[in-house]
């Protein structure tokens, strides 16, 4: 297994090994499609705290190569139900995805808001702004125009379709008449 990356070992499908645990009071280890892992408990850092994963999985830890010290999360949820999800433990990022996508499981309980309001359009505002733009920047009024800039515009804020100007002379106008 490659320390640096996520190890996934996974076979849902068609478990070729079922994992077997043997709880000598001394060791206790687990075997994982060939290879005996220690079952380990995750300590505190050096700010006294642990991640939240750890409550969810087990902390193992290669027992035929103990130089290179090589630990691992394994999910405990889909151990239970015989898949073998491991993944590196030298970062909790790739546990708490796993967690977060595949168990819809999150550290606060559950996922941040998502907000869907988009914010009203003070058209007279944004008319406002792209007058000063236009002139203050010596841009061309026919860029109004320019596909581009209109998807960029309408990405922004769909609700400018309407009010967008799709001529450089309509921009003249608004200019023509501020300047009165």
């Amino acid at each position: 297994m490659d320390d640096s990356l996520a190890s996934e070992i996974s076979q849902p499908d068609i478990p070729t090994s079922q994992p077997t645990i043997s709880s000598s009071y001394l060791s206790p280890t687990l075997e994982i499609d060939g290879i005996i892992y220690k079952l380990g408990e995750q300590l505190p850092n050096k700010r006294g705290k642990t991640s939240w994963i750890w409550k969810e999985g087990i902390k193992l830890a290669d027992s035929l190569d103990p130089l290179k010290r090589k630990k691992f999360w394994i999910c405990q949820r889909c151990y239970n139900e015989g898949k073998n999800i491991c993944y590196s433990a030298g970062t909790t990022s790739h546990a708490n995805s796993h967690l977060n996508e595949v168990h819809q499981l999150y550290e606060h309980g559950s996922p941040l808001p998502i907000t869907s309001s988009i914010p009203i359009l003070d058209f007279a505002q944004f008319k406002e702004f792209l007058i000063h733009w236009i002139v203050n920047k010596h841009i061309s009024f026919s860029q109004v125009e320019n596909e581009d800039f209109r998807n960029l515009l309408l990405c922004l804020n769909s609700q400018l379709g309407s009010h967008l100007p799709s001529s450089g002379n309509t921009i003249r106008n608004w200019i023509m008449e501020d300047f009165k």
